[in-house]
């Protein structure tokens, strides 16, 4: 801050002048030739001096956002809590499988002479790689098109820097087919024996009995599939009846047997119906005497007094006590 704010302005001086009744210039007030300038704020000159602001992403050495994965993480209710590393190393395995990635599906693409990465390649380079491969098994990529599985020992090449074997037989190569792979049509009979399996199944006939028994066949598998169902259901039908006796028979032996009434007894109903205001009413209402006996342990009881409760009712044994 300035000496020269204190100083009195042109009309502050002209108000003096105008009190005292001078108008010299010599009464106004000047500051001395050899003041001083002082500042009393300390942003120019004294203090830290604050360098430039890192991300935690150039902390860490990451290309990934740090700050922004530790925000994604604590929004999405992952754990209740998340430490101040966790983001760096899920950014930092993010990171590495992302250039990883790249890097392979380059590769991809110089091989097929391309200078643009496309999801081809990308496709090509996850899939050729183990790891990547059993860690994005269950990803599909789209655009990424589908992958050659040919066994090579099963292709007769013409050009012997491709294959090795171009000068095997056929025979040669489904014998060696046989060692290492499994294939069907391989493995079917070429001779057709003289048996019933082989007639019906490895031959077609030209004649109405082939037709016949193959639905004599037919038939025969159904019923053994029927009979085998209703066995099933049977005994899933046993199955359901003992556990059910036996789920009856664990439920009785906790129950207690019901406390029989005669006429005249006088006795308490349990309150069946709450209203706004009766939260901390009593349970049971009366006294009630039993005015009539039903079957199945229900009663026709009448109120005895001036207590709370319909006059006339009926209710059963499992809602009354004893008054």
């Amino acid at each position: 801050m300035m000496i020269d704010n204190f100083l009195p302005t042109r009309a502050g001086r002209n108000n003096v002048n105008r009190v005292t009744g001078s108008n010299s210039r010599e009464s106004e007030v000047k500051p001395r030739e050899n003041t001083k300038l002082f500042i009393m704020s300390g942003r120019e000159k004294g203090g830290k001096v604050k360098g430039k602001a890192k991300s935690r992403s150039n902390r860490a050495g990451l290309q990934f956002p740090v700050g922004r994965i530790h925000r994604l993480l604590r929004k999405g209710n992952y754990a209740e809590r998340v430490g101040a590393g966790a983001p760096v190393y899920l950014a930092a395995v993010m990171e590495y499988l992302a250039v990883e990635g790249l890097e392979l599906a380059g590769n991809a693409a110089r091989d097929n002479k391309k200078t643009r990465i496309s999801l081809r390649h990308q496709q090509l380079a996850i899939r050729i790689d183990e790891e990547l491969n059993k860690l994005l098994s269950d990803v599909t990529i789209a655009q990424g098109g589908v992958l050659p599985s040919i066994q090579a020992v099963l292709l007769q090449s013409f050009d012997a820097k491709m294959h090795p074997v171009m000068y095997w037989s056929k025979k040669t190569i489904e014998s060696e087919a046989k060692q290492k792979f499994y294939i069907p049509h391989l493995e079917q009979k070429q001779i057709v024996d003289n048996c019933v399996q082989c007639i019906l199944f490895n031959k077609k006939l030209r004649c109405t009995i082939g037709q016949q028994l193959r639905e004599l066949l037919e038939n025969e598998m159904l019923n053994a599939y029927d009979m085998e169902r209703a066995r099933m259901r049977t005994e899933a039908r046993e199955a359901i009846q003992k556990a059910q006796e036996n789920y009856k028979k664990q439920y009785v032996k906790r129950c207690k047997t019901e406390h029989s009434y005669v006429l005249g007894d006088i006795v308490a109903i349990k309150r069946t119906q709450f209203i706004a205001g009766k939260k901390l009413a009593s349970d049971f209402l009366g006294p009630y005497e039993v005015i009539k006996v039903n079957r199945n342990e229900r009663y026709k009881v009448k109120k005895v007094g001036k207590g709370e409760g319909p006059n006339v009712t009926s209710t059963n044994a499992a809602n009354m006590k004893l008054w």
